[in-house]
Formats: structure tokens, C-alpha cells, sequence
């Protein structure tokens, strides 16, 4: 039940003093080049995978904080609000929620909230999460929890997020420092639907641990969040209802499902019937690859000369296996609020520029993933050079990660002709910065993929790249029926080299049996990890992911047997005989409309085919007993 309730949510008035020191600045020949030194709870920003999912920012003012942090403001003034963040404590026995959208397939392994304790210091005090997902809201009928509990700790770490939550009428107040609070999981794989996650939190403080609100300067309306008190959840209201940030990490499973799923009832005799499942082979190889040096864990930011570009590069020796692709984002741990510069180069020592790009708008301290806007296609032959230029060096801004030995992974120049590396100015780290080839370019095809090492260049640098090849394998064909509903694993079809169009007969079926049937397809990659994709939609019923069939002797309700189609095959005109007609509809096996009609009670239909391609095509005709459907083959 949710009805609008008070928030609950924790106030105080602690003062902390936040102590800033300055960076290591090393002098190396001309310039004036350093680190920025920052806390860090390495595992709260371990980057192996990609962000499935953000639901909204809650920083307000980047750098305008107590020495230069961030502030995430609560309008009390301008809009009239008054909670800052919003209950969600073991001990009190409050829980939050909030509803996210999968639009594939996703394998997730993270979740980040953010979260303080009133009266911490920047040091985190979180220290207990547990976190479940529902299929519908929380606790209403027909909702149910597919992964986690309300008991379980799944807490991995916190982190300060260099941000404060305060308010238009106090800007100064320190006592609320915002954290990132992460629970890595062992895979969780959801299908494509609407979830609802809800979560809640244990610290050392006496204060209940409480989560900022999405916050969008001007605006008191943010989303859709609910909060549980006792028994009952109730809509989380500020003026307007609020939305809760979070950030869900992972990979998605694009794994191209088969297409034009069709379901048809033949019958040839008392002793031989059963239901035909056909279907269209939607196969294809691809790659689709992060190529990248770093460990995913920010470190530290590289500043000092005002202006200065920082680079990764790719040989030819690396890119052997990326013949035909392009390059159409990239990955970047943004630390600044200034725009910079994208920059792709090829050729040796960053010979020619391809592509420029302004980087803008991005998260402050966090990875941000940039589409480029437009796709560069890529010479293996030829080095390859993802570059960032800067003129804010003052603040630090080339995020950076422990170093991986990697000579490739930390170029930097200060002129855009001479490069040189962060080991020569006595620093050991690597650029956090990625870069993403496919040969799908226009499209995002993102497949399943882990980590791999390649061979680098003469100088034995590594290539960590999430490899994706994938090749179809097989078809598998799953099937209930009224009594059960459960769909259960059928039968494995193998892929056939050179075909296209697939059809299985079910013989192990009953006269007058209702029967359901979903298909999808394997996939392997050169790791010979498999993948299962989504199942088929339906041809006729697009919005359905399976065909129902009924097994009949052809001639009862439908009457089957009186629905007539010739000549077949066909050159120039198909015949279509029923009775009562009402509606045609044909479509080829890509599920391409190419002819429909309405009727009344029509009894003789002609079309003219002279134009169809040849091939099958698929007949849907509804008469005034029920819908059957048939085909007919155009030969040329």
C-alpha cells in the first residue's frame, strides 16, 4: 500500500572540520607536472564492467563546497522543501525503494547508493547493506522478490564521494558528508522487464543512515521513490516525489534472438499430427571490445602545466584481431568540471588527427561513457591513439590508476608532438581511459564479454580487452502447455551451415492439447562461453515472446481443412478460399508486411504476387470462427 506519508528522515547539527592538503608537485625539466593525492576505497571503484543503469544526479554545485568539494543543495528557499535525505536504517526498521528498466538482457555484479550518517566525518561510518529486487512494486499483489532478502549483508565498501548534502538556507554545514556505498554480487542475470530495488543501511553512529534524494536544481518533482515504514510503504514526497540516486554496474547479454517465430497445427492423419515451430535465423559474428590498460580503480589526477594532452595507444601487433571494426566510444574517469578535449589519432607518434570531440557535462570523480559523434573507423595497420587535451592542468584533471606497466597506458605531451610517459616523471600509474570497437558500427552491440590479455607490442605492452566474437551455435526450443506452466527445455536444434529459415515438429503432443512455445538462440564466443538469448517474438503477435498452438484433426473450430491456398507454389496470383472472411494478412520470413486487407465475409481472394520476391510467405486469415494461419512459396 503506498498513501503520502511524513518522510522520515534525520537532521543535526554537528560542525566537522575538513582538513585539504595540497598535491606532490615533482619538477621534471620544463614544466611543472604532479598528483593529486585523494582517499580512496579501492574496491568501492572497481571498474570491470560498464553502467547499466544511473537514475539521477544529486551533486547541485561542482567544487563550490569547503575546500573545493562538491554540494548537493536542498532547495529550502526557492522551492520550499524541507527533508535532506530520507530514512533507511536496519535499526529503525525503514527500507527505500525505487524502480529501474531493463531493456535487454543484463548481468549485473554492482550496486552503488548514496548514503550519510548526520554528524560523520568524511570517514565512512556505513557499514551494513542489504538490498532485494522485485519483479513489481514491493509487497503488492502479484509482486515477488527475484534476488537478495532483507537479512543478508551484502555490503562490500563506502567511500566519500566529496560531496556534502546542504541547504540553500546553511551552504556551510559540513555534517552530512555524502558516501558511496557499494555491494559487489556474484551475477545476477535479469530479463528484459520492469524491477524494483529496495535496499537499507547500518552505521556506527547513533544518526539513521539516510539517502540523498535525486536533486535537480529547480526542480521538486525527481521520480518515483517509495519508503517502508512498519508494515506499509508510502510515496517519499518533498513537495513532489522524490527519486533516489543509484547506480547499477554490470554487462548487458545482447545475444541476437531468432526472428519470426510462427506456431501452425498440422495434421496429416489420425496417427500423424502435431504442432510446427518455425523461425528465422538472426546469426551473424561479432566483435565488440573495451580496449583499455587500467585496473578500473581511480587513484589519483595528474595536473600542474596548465595545458597538456594524456594518451593511450594501440599497435598494430594488437589490433590484429579488429579488422573491419570502428571505434564509437569511449570510457574516461572524468575529475574536473571543464570541458576538455577528445582527440583520436592514428599513425606512428599520433601522426594524423581523425577525430575531435568536446568533452563536457560529465560526472565529477566517476567514469563516464561517451558516445563519439561519429564513428572512426579503424587501420589496423596503423598505431591507434585515444588522446584527451586539457588546458585546466591547475586542477589535476587526467584521472589516473595504479600503474600496470604498461608503456602504452600513460603517454603524455605537452607540445601534441613529443611524447613521453608518466614513468619519466617518477610516476607509476596508468591513464583510466577505454576506448570501444565494434564492427556494428551505429548501433551499440554490446555481447557478453570477460577480461582477456592479448600480446602487446615489442616492448611487451599488455592488451586487456573484454573479448566478444560470438557465432551462433544452436536453437533451443522450449515448451508448456495449460496444465503445466512452467516452460520446460524441449529439444536442441543444431545450426545448419548455409540455412536461414528453421522448422521443428513437435509430435509429442494430444488432440484437442493447448501448447505454448518459445525459442531461443546459443551463441559461443572463442572462450567457448555460451550465451542464451531472449526468446523470439512472434511473427503475428509481435508483442508476444512465444506461439500458442492448438493441436486439432483440422477440422474442428478453425476449420482448416476449408481454408484454401493455390496454386502453391505460385508465380503470379495466389488464390486464398475460406469462409467468412474478414481480414488477410501476409508477411514474408523477416516478418515484413507486404500485404493486408479487410474484409466482409468474404469468400475469394486473389492476390497478385508478380512483384514478391521469391521465397516463403506466411498468411494470417481471420474469419468469423477464429484466426488460422498458412503459407504459400513464390518460385522465380
Amino acid at each position: 500500500m503506498k498513501t503520502k506519508s511524513t518522510p522520515v528522515y534525520a537532521k543535526s547539527l554537528f560542525l566537522i572540520v575538513v582538513f585539504l592538503f595540497a598535491g606532490l608537485f615533482v619538477q621534471a625539466q620544463r614544466l611543472q607536472l604532479a598528483k593529486k593525492s585523494q582517499s580512496v576505497n579501492r574496491a568501492a571503484q572497481v571498474l570491470n564492467q560498464d553502467v547499466l543503469f544511473d537514475n539521477g544526479p544529486f551533486v547541485t554545485d561542482s567544487g563550490g563546497g569547503q575546500g573545493g568539494s562538491n554540494l548537493s543543495v536542498l532547495q529550502d528557499i526557492t522551492l520550499g522543501m524541507d527533508y535532506p535525505g530520507f530514512g533507511a536504517g536496519i535499526t529503525q526498521n525503514h527500507r527505500v525503494a525505487d524502480d529501474f528498466i531493463i531493456p535487454v538482457r543484463w548481468k549485473i555484479n554492482a550496486f552503488d547508493f548514496f548514503v550519510y550518517q548526520s554528524g560523520s566525518t568524511t570517514t565512512p561510518t556505513i557499514n551494513q547493506m542489504n538490498l532485494r529486487i522485485w519483479n513489481g512494486v514491493p509487497d503488492e499483489n502479484g509482486s515477488e522478490v527475484v534476488w537478495g532478502d532483507a537479512y543478508t549483508d551484502i555490503f562490500t565498501s563506502a567511500s566519500w564521494t566529496e560531496c556534502y548534502r546542504v541547504s540553500e538556507s546553511l551552504p556551510g554545514m559540513t555534517v552530512r558528508p555524502v558516501m558511496k556505498v557499494t555491494a559487489q554480487v556474484s551475477d545476477i542475470t535479469l530479463d528484459p522487464g520492469t524491477y524494483w530495488i529496495d535496499v537499507q543501511f547500518g552505521g556506527t553512529l547513533s544518526a539513521e543512515p539516510s539517502v540523498v534524494p535525486i536533486t535537480i536544481v529547480g526542480e521538486n518533482t525527481t521520480g518515483n521513490s517509495l519508503q517502508k515504514t512498519g508494515s506499509n510503504w508510502y510515496n517519499i514526497e518533498d513537495v513532489g516525489q522524490q527519486g533516489i540516486p543509484f547506480i547499477i554496474w554490470g554487462e548487458p547479454v545482447e545475444c541476437n534472438p531468432p526472428t519470426s517465430l510462427i506456431g501452425t497445427n498440422v495434421y496429416y492423419s489420425q496417427y500423424n499430427y502435431g504442432a510446427e515451430i518455425c523461425w528465422n535465423d538472426d546469426s551473424g559474428t561479432y566483435i565488440s571490445e573495451w580496449l583499455y590498460y587500467d585496473d578500473g580503480v581511480n587513484v589519483d589526477g595528474v595536473g600542474g602545466e596548465a595545458s597538456f594532452m594524456w594518451a593511450i595507444k594501440f599497435d598494430p601487433s594488437q589490433l590484429e584481431d579488429f579488422e573491419g571494426t570502428s571505434l564509437t566510444k569511449i570510457k574516461i574517469y572524468n575529475r574536473t568540471s571543464v570541458a576538455n578535449e577528445l582527440r583520436i589519432y592514428e599513425g606512428t607518434n599520433a601522426a594524423t588527427l581523425l577525430h575531435t570531440q568536446t568533452l563536457s557535462g560529465l560526472p565529477v570523480e566517476a567514469w563516464s561513457e561517451v558516445n563519439l559523434s561519429s564513428s572512426v573507423a579503424i587501420d589496423i595497420t596503423k598505431q591507434l591513439w585515444i588522446a584527451v587535451y586539457t588546458n585546466d592542468g591547475a586542477n589535476y584533471p587526467a584521472g589516473c590508476g595504479n600503474g600496470m606497466n604498461e608503456p602504452n597506458g600513460d603517454l603524455i605531451s605537452f607540445d601534441g608532438s613529443n611524447w613521453e610517459h608518466l614513468t619519466d616523471f617518477n610516476m607509476d600509474n596508468t591513464w583510466t581511459l577505454r576506448a570501444y570497437v565494434t564492427n556494428a558500427t551505429g548501433e551499440t552491440v554490446r555481447l557478453t564479454s570477460d577480461a582477456i590479455s592479448g600480446l602487446g607490442s615489442s616492448n611487451k605492452t599488455n592488451l586487456n580487452a573484454s573479448k566478444a566474437n560470438r557465432a551462433i551455435s544452436g536453437f533451443n526450443i522450449y515448451r508448456h502447455n495449460e496444465i503445466n506452466y512452467d516452460y520446460v527445455l524441449l529439444t536442441n536444434v543444431p545450426v545448419i551451415p548455409g540455412t536461414t529459415h528453421y522448422c521443428y515438429v513437435d509430435m509429442e503432443v494430444e488432440l484437442g492439447g493447448s501448447y505454448y512455445y518459445q525459442v531461443t538462440a546459443l551463441y559461443l564466443d572463442s572462450l567457448n562461453q555460451e550465451c542464451e538469448s531472449i526468446p523470439a517474438l512472434s511473427l503475428i503477435n509481435p508483442n508476444d515472446n512465444y506461439v500458442w498452438v492448438l493441436i486439432t484433426d483440422g477440422i474442428e473450430d478453425l476449420d482448416i481443412k476449408s481454408v484454401m491456398i493455390y496454386p502453391n507454389p505460385a508465380t503470379e496470383n495466389v488464390t486464398i478460399e475460406s469462409k467468412n472472411m474478414n481480414y488477410i494478412l501476409v508477411t514474408n520470413t523477416l516478418g515484413q508486411r507486404v500485404y493486408d486487407a479487410v474484409f466482409q465475409n468474404a469468400k475469394k481472394v486473389v492476390l497478385d504476387i508478380e512483384d514478391y520476391e521469391a521465397g516463403v510467405y506466411v498468411v494470417r486469415i481471420e474469419t468469423a470462427n477464429g484466426t488460422v494461419s498458412k503459407r504459400f512459396t513464390v518460385v522465380r
